[in-house]
């Protein structure tokens, strides 16, 4: 056993633990011995993103991760992991409406109120 468990790369309990699987297996039916994985659901090789999915999903669905997520059933975190390794691209739509000339000028009434003539008048005595 020690030349297996130097060979292999794993240790001395590892290997007995496997060995007694494979021996007890073999004594229920010869012809068939299982020696998988047997931890649950998530080991292994991980899934591709498939990017078509967040395509078909409605654009106002995509404003944010958890709208996403709601929508094509791919979790927050795997989302935002394709983010920064860069398999999506954040886009931004910054388009802000214009002030309307009322508005313009309730604006610019609004920020002359805010100012202090004695403070104004004392920063520009230099001039």
């Amino acid at each position: 056993m020690g030349k297996v468990v130097g060979d292999m790369g794993y240790g001395r309990n590892t290997i007995g633990r496997v060995w007694k699987q494979y021996l007890d297996q073999k004594m229920v039916s010869p012809e068939k011995v299982e020696l998988s994985s047997k931890v649950a659901k998530r080991s292994g090789r991980k899934k591709e993103l498939d990017i078509n999915v967040i395509k078909e999903v409605d654009f106002s669905q995509r404003c944010t991760f958890r709208s996403l997520s709601e929508a094509c059933g791919i979790p927050i975190g795997t989302l935002h992991r394709e983010m920064q390794q860069g398999k999506l691209k954040r886009v931004r739509v910054g388009l802000k409406p214009l002030l309307t000339p009322s508005q313009k000028i309730a604006h610019i009434k609004h920020v002359i109120s805010q100012v202090n003539k004695k403070q104004v008048v004392s920063h520009l005595s230099w001039m």
